[in-house]
């Protein structure tokens, strides 16, 4: 057999079936690789053995005693970074149940068999999933779009209460900017030509994304300070907001912000910060959850619009 081919598959062998508590020495590897031809004795191995690490491959030797084995050390990923990898596909709500394990088997196949086995016994949780199984579909679609500078057309559903999705009426047509992950799900963010502003829209729950051309004159947008202006994943208009914290928030509420707040230190109790918001009603449910450790100080129309929504809440649980 070709010594290229045999080389192929003796990294192969080494990479699927060894790490440092599992060495193989020369006699092993020429069993298990018999098949390739009988010249395949320890001497061909030891000399395979150092073509591959002259070739940047780490084959590393083990010696205890008398006895030497061999490991691949040039894993990809090591297993505490596989691990982050693997939850972030499993943690997923956009990938669909079948999706996540196809991945999780790409993901695992870079491995060894040993540590692929501890890493599946540990794997075994779900959260819910998408039915939608276009969503890297529409991962890649929206990718080319912003690549090339096209805009897209595509349908929108919900879900309605028997589980099935129902579409809108209308179709969308909007010139996509970035792709974010937030809380588990991927959204778009896109202009829309029509309502001059951006939009957000949860990947997936979007279908038969086309791609169009557009005249759209493209806007300097930094994904970053726009982040830090949002809360969750709500659109909303974007205002100067002055909110006084108590200093105990003070990490919290500067890295909600991405350190793009302008803050003064007010007291040893208090301090003001000033940033872009998009006034959304998460924006008023963050609020609402520091119980007045937080409160707006102005503009004075987004102090009354929260006052007035609290004053609705406050309403629909008072009996008449």
């Amino acid at each position: 057999m070709n010594n290229k081919i045999r080389l192929l598959y003796l990294l192969k062998y080494l990479q699927q079936h060894t790490n440092p508590e599992h060495i193989k020495n020369a006699v092993d590897i020429a069993t298990e690789l018999s098949f390739l031809g009988k010249e395949l004795d320890r001497k061909t191995i030891y000399s395979d053995i150092e073509n591959l690490n002259e070739a940047g491959y780490a084959i590393e030797m083990i010696r205890n005693g008398d006895k030497v084995g061999y490991y691949y050390d040039g894993e990809l990923f090591d297993l505490s970074e596989m691990r982050i990898l693997a939850d972030s596909i499993l943690s997923s709500e956009s990938l669909s149940e079948k999706k996540t394990d196809q991945m999780l088997e790409k993901l695992l196949s870079l491995t060894n068999e040993y540590d692929r086995e501890e890493m599946r016994k540990q794997l075994s949780y779900r959260i819910s999933k998408t039915a939608n199984e276009q969503v890297l579909y529409n991962i890649d679609a929206i990718q080319r779009a912003i690549s090339h500078r096209k805009a897209i057309s595509f349908r929108y559903f919900d879900i309605d209460i028997s589980k099935k999705k129902k579409y809108r009426n209308h179709s969308y047509r909007l010139v996509p900017y970035a792709l974010v992950r937030n809380m588990e799900r991927y959204y778009l963010i896109a202009f829309n030509e029509k309502h001059q502003g951006m939009n957000h829209y949860r990947l997936d729950k979007m279908d038969s994304i086309k791609l169009e051309e557009t005249e759209h004159e493209f806007l300097d947008f930094d994904i970053n300070d726009y982040m830090s202006s949002a809360f969750g994943m709500y659109s909303g208009d974007k205002k100067t907001v002055t909110l006084r914290c108590k200093t105990a928030l003070a990490e919290r509420v500067i890295d909600h912000f991405n350190n793009k707040g302008i803050v003064t230190k007010i007291g040893d109790e208090w301090f003001e910060i000033e940033a872009e918001i998009m006034v959304s009603p998460v924006f008023y449910s963050w609020l609402f959850s520091y119980n007045g450790d937080i409160r707006i100080l102005k503009p004075d129309e987004v102090i009354e619009d929260f006052t007035k929504r609290c004053a609705d809440f406050i309403a629909a649980y008072t009996k008449e």
